[in-house]
This record gives C-alpha cells, structure tokens and sequence, in this order.
C-alpha cells in the first residue's frame, strides 16, 4: 500500500465516521463564539467614542435602534425605537431608562428618513413643528442635537442622537468633530 491510498483509507475513515461533521459543528461554535465576544469589544469603543463626543459640545449621546417589527418600515405596522447605549452627563437615567420599543410619529419617521438619505441633520428644537420629538426635547431641556445614521443591523436602523442642553447651537467645528467621531461608531459597529 503506497502513501496515497493509505491517506485515502483514513480520509474515507473519517468521512464515514462523521468527523468532518462534527469538525464543521466544532469550528461554527468556536467562531460564533469568538464573533459574540469581540462584539463586546465594539460595544466598548462605541461608548468610548460617545463619551469622546462630549469634548465638542454635546453634553449627551445616545444610541438608539429603530424597528418594524424585524421588517422593513410599512404602512400598517407600528415603528419604534429602543435606546441602546448613552454617554455623558446630561443622559437623565430616568428618562432614559423609559425609551423602550417606544413608538414614533411621523416626523419622527421623516427625520430617520432623512438622516438615512444624507446620513445627519442638524436640529434646532425651538425650530421644530409640534411633534414627538419636539416635546421629548422640551421635557428634558434640550436645545440642539444632531442626529447620525450608523447604519442597518439585523433589521434595525441605528443612529445617533447627540444632543447640548445649552442654547448655543453647534458651530461648524463642533458638527465636524463630532461627525468624524460618528464616523469612527458606524466602522466600530459593523
């Protein structure tokens, strides 16, 4: 027996007692395991870069996913929102912790639209019109924010709400700053 056909005995062996099977098995479990823990690593530098947000400006930033109910947004199913992570020291934990599957309304659903087209807005709350937003904004004080879309994750739309409590709005270097900072969150989060 020559070197190949002994190689082809044990490779016939193994087939036949299902090792590949269980190799394939093995190896999908050590890489989606490795995939979910270096998911925590990139939850990490998002904080990160949301807490460094804060040196430009924004006294709050938040990270929300929007859903349809794991569908695509259409007429006849409700859209909501879920906060899914916050930095800085104008984030009021009471407030925050109640943003929960929270439905939205329509110019709700026209600013997610928009920032998913042109990837940010910058928004004076005393310029918005009466709408849901609007009086969030009011019952917690603040004055200017910019939204930034991250990106489409398992069917959910994430995007960023970093916000200022001050009636200064943000100047041209501050948006810059903060939209390369945005930028670094939508590489991280992919």
């Amino acid at each position: 027996m020559d070197l190949y056909e002994a190689l082809a005995g044990v490779f016939a062996f193994l087939v036949s007692a299902g090792f590949f099977k269980w190799l394939s098995i093995v190896l999908k479990k050590w890489f989606q395991d490795r995939k979910y823990i270096n998911g925590f690593g990139r939850v990490g530098v998002a904080g990160k870069i949301m807490e460094d947000m804060t040196n430009y400006g924004a006294d709050r930033v938040l990270l929300f996913a929007g859903k349809n109910g794991g569908g695509v947004p259409s007429v006849g199913k409700p859209y909501s929102v879920s906060l899914m992570l916050s930095a800085g020291g104008g984030v009021d934990p009471s407030i925050a912790s109640d943003y929960v599957d929270l439905p939205v309304d329509m110019h709700y659903v026209k600013l997610l639209e928009d920032i998913g087209r042109k990837d940010y807005t910058v928004i004076d709350v005393e310029a918005l019109p009466r709408s849901q937003i609007k009086y969030y904004y009011q019952a917690e004080n603040i004055k200017h924010s910019i939204w930034f879309y991250v990106g489409l994750k398992d069917m959910s739309f994430l995007f960023l709400s970093i916000s200022r409590h001050e009636h200064k709005p943000y100047s041209q270097d501050e948006i810059t700053r903060i939209l390369l900072k945005a930028n670094s969150i939508k590489r991280a989060l992919k």
